[in-house]
């Protein structure tokens, strides 16, 4: 039990870490400094910082999945399941997960120059997240809440790039309120549906 405990606590202050100054920018001196821990403590738990990177972004990608869940619970129309989860999405640049913004995006640039590429889970969470706008609005097509013609693709990679925007926006300029603005839009776009 005390070593879940732990385990979590490194997850947590380094996800903090690598979300503020970048996985490249992080040390393992980095983590120790934050959890306190000796690096034999860490290791204790994780094999390598690339491990604990991951789990990090587990831990993060089921933070945010786990958000959008609970705002669509027992709602029915597609219509405003696609609203809700919007709000929820964006939300992220008010309440975030962790400070810093949103990590996934943040991996995404972090390692948008890197050798290897972006992280297979960064590119799986944006896969993820199109998907699910994409089955929404084929359920309000088949519900017949949204009209056919709706290119759900289209608005999926619209909303994805626009909320991740504002949420970088949300960080460095938070005067803007960019992604209340964003939120706007996006339901304004929904109401054309």
């Amino acid at each position: 039990m005390k070593g879940n405990i732990t385990k979590q606590r490194i997850v947590n202050q380094s996800l903090a870490l690598f979300n503020q100054f970048g996985v490249r920018g992080t040390s393992l001196s980095d983590v120790m400094r934050v959890t306190k821990l000796e690096k034999g403590g860490i290791y204790r738990h994780f094999e390598s910082k690339e491990q604990i990177v991951e789990t990090a972004l587990r831990f993060y990608i089921a933070s945010v999945e786990s958000r959008l869940a609970k705002a669509t619970e027992g709602l029915t129309s597609p219509r405003r399941r696609l609203a809700e989860i919007i709000k929820s999405f964006a939300g992220i640049a008010e309440n975030p997960v962790v400070p810093g913004g949103c990590f996934i995006m943040n991996m995404a640039v972090d390692t948008d120059h890197a050798e290897a590429g972006p992280h297979p889970l960064v590119v799986l969470s944006f896969k993820r997240w199109e998907r699910l706008f994409v089955s929404e609005i084929q359920n309000g097509i088949k519900q017949g809440e949204f009209r056919e013609d709706v290119d759900a693709k289209s608005f999926a990679a619209i909303a994805i790039c626009s909320i991740e925007g504002s949420i970088v926006l949300s960080s460095t300029y938070p005067g803007l309120k960019s992604s209340q603005v964003i939120v706007k839009h996006l339901l304004g776009i929904i109401d054309q549906f």
